[in-house]
Formats: C-alpha cells, structure tokens, sequence
C-alpha cells in the first residue's frame, strides 16, 4: 500500500510540474512575441499585480495615466495567473478585433470561468469561433433569436408600459422613504416639495425593477422569497469580477474559500426565482405565450418558431441546437444574463447623467425645457412620456450619450486571440494573448473628441456632423457582438 501510494503522490506531483511548465512555456512564448511593445516593467512572477493593488481604488485612471505615457498602445507583462495582453486604442485596431478578424478573437477563458455562475450556457458567455467546441453554432443561433427579440415595436412596449410606469413607481417610494426619514430626524420637509435621496440607490432600484419586469412579465415584488434578490446579484456580480481581477487563484482554493460557498448559495437563490417563473410560463400554451411582451416569452416565441412543425412544444425531435435552446436551463441563462448585464450598466449610466446633470445647472435648465417643449400636455393627470415623445428628446439623448462616454458601464474589455495575428500596422499579436480596448481611455481622447474632453458637454453630440462609429465610440461593443440592448437602455 506503502509503495501504491507514493507512485500516487510522484504521478500527481509530476503531473502538477508539467502542468506548470507548460503554462511558462505559453507565458514565455507569449513575451516574446510581445517584446518589441512598450509597456510598465512587472516584478518576476508577479507582473503588475502589486501595482494594480495598489491603485485598485483608482484603477480606470491608474490605466489611463499609463495608456497616456506609452502612447495609447502598450503591453502588460504575465505573472502566475495571468498570460500577459496588450492595451489598444486605435479606432483602426479596435474594428480589427471586433470585426475585421472577428473570428480570431473571443472571451478568455479566465472570463468565462470567473462569471460563470452568471452567464452560465447563454450566448454572453458561449465563444462564436470555429474552433469552439460546436463550432459557434450555438452563439449563432441564441445572437439571431434574440436580434429578433429587440424590435422597435417590443421597445415602444417598453417604454411605455414598463420603464414609465417603474419610473413613476420607484420616485413616489422615494420621496416616501425621504418623509418618514426626515420625520425621524425632526426635520420639516421643504416649502417647494424637494426631497434628498441617496441616486445610486434609486437607480440601482429602478433598473432591477425594470429590467426584471421586461425580462419575465411582471413585478419583482410579486414573486415570493424575492427580498434578498438584489443583495443576492449584487453578491454574485462583485464577487465574480474578484475573482477576475483579485481572486484569480480561486480555483486551487474555492473549496476552502467561504466567499465561493456564499457565491454558491446566492446563485442558487437567483436562479431558484428565475426557475419558478421559467417553468410557469413553459408549460403555458402557443396562444397564451403569444399574448405577452416580455422577453422570457418573446425568446420562447422566437425559438419554437425555429422548430420543426409538430414539435415546438418539445425539444426531444428538434436538431440539437434548437433543442438546446429550448431548454429551461439554457433559457433561464439566457434571461438571467440580461437581467445581470441590464441591471447594473443601465445603473451607473443613470447615476452619472444625474451626477453631471447635478454638476451643470445649465444642462438641467436645458433638459427641463426640452421636456416641457415637447409634452404639450403638462399636467398632473399625464406626466409619462411615449415612445414618440421620448425619440424626441434629443438633447436628453446627447446627455445620456455624453455621460457614457465620459463614465463607460465598461471600461475597459477584453478577447483573446485565437491564433497568430497582425493588427493593421503590423504589430505581432500572438496566439493566447488577451487583447484589451479601452471605452474610458477613448472616449476621454483629445485626438477625436477636440480640446475639452473631460468637460461634459452634451451639446457637443448635436453639433456633430457626423456620429463617431463604433470602433471610435465602443462603449456599446461593435462588429457582430454589439449589444443588443444598446438601444433599449439608452430608452430606460
């Protein structure tokens, strides 16, 4: 037994050392082809990592500050859990890598397995490649049903039935919270009816509510064991981006970890909401399913009409593909990754428009006027605004625009190169590289956004002859990843 045991123990420790070597080897591989880029010198084994420590409350500028030094395209050296990338921002490059040569960069492996609880098997998380595992079928198929979802006619729903009406909701909670707050401190309220609220909160609030109810059809607050919803996403999305840029030794530690086993548990609270919904509305009929809006059913919609006659009530006689995206996990991945993706971003874009919007006067002036201007009947009895009504807020448009350009939802993204590659100037990119665009670092650029580009100047996306492109304005992605939700949050 004696000797079974340590032929176990030098399997396993040989094993564990070629594992180890190979991955120096790829790093080693990585830095060469990277050698002729400049970049911040990294600590041996520990690249940059104590740096990015060090500055992790002001990280978005810590990377900015070095974009400026190394010209706006530099290399970051690898250190044990980390292969080493190059930083872009070259509109040119950035069409490059999103569409130009699509196909050779995709999501990193180390991304997908960090938010993996999140995004599960949906298309967010599922590589378009044709080296991915079914060749990209699966993205392609999940990217076409739900282009299908995201009509001008379901926003028009939208709009009007579900982001007025949680709008409206979400500001009468708020100001009653703010009464009883106030009468707690002994406080008076205000002559003119003004109340304080915390805008962060309310927005992280609204979007939820929003996003949930366009998601699965109906309110958050009617679904029981749903109190904790927000503090169990809130868990799993903070806690899924450490282990992408903190805890990226998770995995030879999770099962010792308390963080994963708290992350395990919210996940499963999430998902158990999304699974009481899912599995009500799969067992609906045909007739009753094509009477709503929301995307769950609009999803459903679209992919049974993908199965073959007599079967779009079972995904046992369908192709594999389509039966797979029949499926209750794959469709609660699906809508659980919007409602992940929407809650958030549309969050920080609303509390930065109110931030800039509380710290430029004249732009609130504006925007009051343009609302006024534009709904002709003022009153308390209508106070919501219509899709028509809202496409025609235009300046309202430029400050969203403006704030997302100033404050991205996503800073920085990333995708790693497939195989060996050239990006337009000719500059080597290797295969296994991770190659990051920066919205935050472009959209602060003098080069296209003229003298002032950290003023916050809506007015400036009206006197525009012409809209930066995508690869010039990538807070939204570009190329055939776009967000499919640009739209609609820009609505909310």
């Amino acid at each position: 037994m004696g000797m079974i045991m340590k032929c176990l123990l030098m399997v396993t420790v040989a094993r564990l050392l070629a594992k180890i070597a190979m991955s120096v080897h790829h790093k080693l591989r990585i830095a060469r082809g990277l050698a002729p880029l400049s970049g911040p010198p990294g600590v041996w084994l520990l690249g940059n990592m104590p740096a990015y420590i060090k500055n992790r409350d002001r990280i978005y500028h810590f990377l900015e500050d070095l974009l400026k030094q190394y010209g706006g395209r530099m290399k970051m050296p690898w250190h044990l859990f980390f292969d080493g990338a190059i930083y872009i921002t070259d509109p040119k490059d950035v069409q490059h890598i999103l569409s130009t040569n699509f196909n050779n960069y995709v999501k990193p492996q180390g991304f997908l397995d960090a938010f993996q609880e999140i995004f599960e098997n949906s298309f967010f998380a599922v590589n378009h490649h044709p080296q991915a595992p079914d060749a990209g079928a699966g993205w392609r198929l999940q990217r076409k049903v739900a282009a299908k979802v995201f009509t001008t006619a379901n926003f028009r729903t939208f709009t009007e039935q579900v982001f007025a009406r949680h709008a409206e909701e979400t500001l009468v909670t708020a100001r009653a919270e703010a009464i009883k707050a106030s009468a707690r401190e002994g406080q008076s309220q205000s002559k003119d009816g003004s109340f304080c609220f915390d805008m962060q909160e309310i927005s992280a609030r609204y979007t939820l509510n929003s996003i949930f109810d366009v998601a699965f059809g109906l309110p958050l607050s009617e679904i029981e064991g749903t109190d904790n919803f927000a503090e169990h996403m809130s868990f799993v999305n903070k806690h899924c981006a450490q282990r992408l840029f903190v805890k990226q030794y998770y995995k030879l530690l999770r099962w010792v970890m308390p963080s994963e086993r708290e992350l395990q548990r919210c996940t499963r609270e999430v998902q158990a909401v999304a699974d009481t919904i899912l599995l009500r509305r799969l067992q609906e009929s045909e007739e009753k399913i094509n009477t709503r809006s929301d995307l769950l059913s609009l999803f459903i919609r679209k992919a049974r009409e993908l199965a073959p006659e007599g079967v779009k009530n079972s995904g046992e006689e369908c192709k594999p593909d389509v039966a797979s995206l029949l499926g209750p996990k794959t469709l609660r991945s699906i809508i659980l990754t919007f409602v992940f993706a929407g809650r958030d971003t549309t969050a920080e874009c609303l509390t930065y428009s109110f931030y800039a919007i509380a710290r430029h006067p004249g732009v609130q002036k504006r925007i009051v006027q343009e609302l006024e201007s534009t709904k002709i009947n003022t009153g308390p009895a209508c106070t919501t605004f219509t899709f028509d009504e809202v496409k025609k807020l235009k300046y309202l448009e430029a400050v969203v625009y403006e704030a997302v350009r100033l404050y991205p939802a996503l800073p920085f993204n990333v995708k790693n190169a497939v195989k060996d590659d050239y990006l337009p100037d000719g500059t080597f990119v290797p295969a296994g590289v991770d190659v990051v665009y920066s919205p935050w670092f472009m959209g602060r650029n003098g080069a296209l956004w003229g003298d002032d580009p950290l003023e916050f100047r809506p007015q400036r996306w009206l006197e525009m002859s012409k809209r930066p492109s995508a690869y010039e304005f990538p807070a939204f992605q570009a190329g055939p990843r776009v967000c499919l939700g640009m739209n609609m949050a820009v609505l909310e």
